[in-house]
């Protein structure tokens, strides 16, 4: 820093002057945004994954249904709260956008994940062989 002391010859006021370098700013949301964009990069590369592996589990059969339902519990957990708000990205509305099972078979399949009962394996064998039962049970049955 410079400091100058400027004489009014008209008066006898001083002022102090300070010249500060300032260095060059780059273009405000630039960086950000690019670490935004290699952020989404990375995060569309593990939801394409995730599609990967949901593709073999989705089937029918008790086993596979509730097998079904826990990856996709697993894959809420893994992708909530993970929104890059600098571009408006969503993984897991990307990921429910583009699975196999499709949005309210997603919905429903969470509903299931969370159900105790209808995940005790000793109840197993009486479980219908029907996601829309088995939702319809998780949804109107009250968990002990």
């Amino acid at each position: 820093m410079d400091s100058d002391i400027f004489v009014n010859p008209e008066s006898a006021e001083c002022m102090l002057s300070t010249a500060v370098a300032v260095a060059p700013q780059p273009e405000p949301g630039k960086p950000a945004k690019a670490e935004a964009q290699n952020q989404k990069q990375v995060t569309q590369a593990r939801v394409t994954e995730l599609l990967k592996q949901e593709e073999t589990l989705y089937g029918n059969g008790v086993q596979a249904i509730l097998a079904y339902a826990h990856f996709i519990e697993a894959v809420h957990n893994e992708l909530k709260g993970k929104k890059i708000k600098t571009i408006q990205y969503n993984p897991w509305a990307d990921f429910t956008s583009k699975c196999k099972g499709g949005k309210s078979t997603i919905s429903k399949c969470l509903t299931i994940a969370l159900h105790p009962v209808i995940n005790d394996p000793k109840y197993l064998q009486y479980l219908p062989d029907s996601r829309a039962t088995l939702y319809e049970l998780s949804a109107l049955s009250v968990p002990t």
